[in-house]
């Protein structure tokens, strides 16, 4: 069984990263970039490039560059710049085609933590209650309710859902990401509100169904899945562009063919799928016209044994 949300879980610092002179990849404006940076780290395969990937902010120029290449390379590039004491706590990223970021940054303010919620439309998507003050780092609870009562996430789904018979699970890609480096619950709360507004709305049939998301096939799903793949030999992207950005995004879309394949396999056979596979899948697109992307991929797959 996954383990349960720990609402109170509250960090003993977010500064000590600041401080030691360490970089943290949450520091990393554009979300494309710290996706495909996080990427290439976990996968073993940091080149040259990544000294661009891992920038906190780009140029006018580096950034009109990638908006170039496809629209949603510019999200999160136009977030606010951060203090020198101040850091990313958490972020959200929707599916939008410009990848929009919001993001809660914190720094220290004489004796006290100081809370920003910052969006890439210099406040325009914000409640008037996006700051706020604390003695102590925030709990979890804490800091999502702040996080959602500055960029209200719900009123976001119902703005764009709400009247609207839309699959669930494009209602739940909606929001692309939700990370933080100091919560590592926080993206599991956020997709578990969602769930409970589908629920609420009427798009599950019950409330049963979210809680199968913490069943053990979910678990599977969340770690060994992931795992699973990492071992698994597919073939990768042949697209070339300037920057090499094209290619790591297909290899991330092919890699979320493979996860849905891998997903449906192990709901109806309980069991994880091994040896050669054909993957016939459709993932959603990543927005714009940027037709080196594919969203329909056919290729086939080699799993490991067990």
């Amino acid at each position: 069984m996954s383990n349960p949300i720990d609402l109170d879980f509250r960090p003993q610092s977010y500064f000590w990263a600041n401080q030691m002179g360490i970089q943290l990849s949450s520091e990393i404006k554009g979300a494309q970039r710290k996706a495909l940076y996080d990427s290439s780290v976990a996968e073993g395969e940091v080149s040259d490039l990544d000294e661009f990937l891992q920038k906190p902010s780009l140029s006018t120029q580096e950034r009109d560059l990638i908006g170039k290449l496809h629209p949603s390379f510019m999200g999160g590039e136009y977030l606010p710049d951060k203090g020198n004491d101040e850091v990313e706590i958490a972020r959200i990223t929707i599916n939008s085609t410009t990848q929009d970021v919001t993001s809660v940054y914190a720094s220290l303010r004489e004796n006290q933590i100081y809370y920003r919620v910052v969006d890439e439309y210099e406040g325009g998507t914000l409640s008037e209650e996006s700051e706020s003050l604390t003695n102590t780092p925030m709990t979890l609870a804490e800091m999502t309710d702040f996080f959602l009562t500055a960029w209200p996430l719900l009123e976001v789904l119902e703005m764009n859902f709400g009247e609207t018979d839309t699959d669930p699970d494009d209602i739940r890609y909606f929001v692309l990401d939700a990370s933080s480096s100091f919560y590592a619950q926080f993206g599991e709360l956020i997709h578990l509100k969602v769930d409970e507004w589908l629920a609420e709305k009427g798009f599950l049939k019950n409330k049963e169904i979210i809680e199968e998301l913490s069943d053990e096939i979910e678990s599977l799903e969340d770690q060994d899945i992931k795992e699973w793949l990492d071992r698994s030999d597919w073939p990768r992207s042949t697209l070339r562009d300037a920057l090499g950005l094209g290619a790591r995004a297909e290899n991330s879309q092919r890699k979320k063919a493979i996860f849905q394949y891998a997903k449906r396999y192990i709901d109806k056979n309980k069991a994880f799928p091994t040896g050669s596979h054909i993957i016939d899948e459709v993932v959603p697109t990543l927005g714009g016209d940027f037709s080196g992307i594919p969203s329909k991929f056919n290729f086939a797959v080699i799993f490991p044994e067990k």
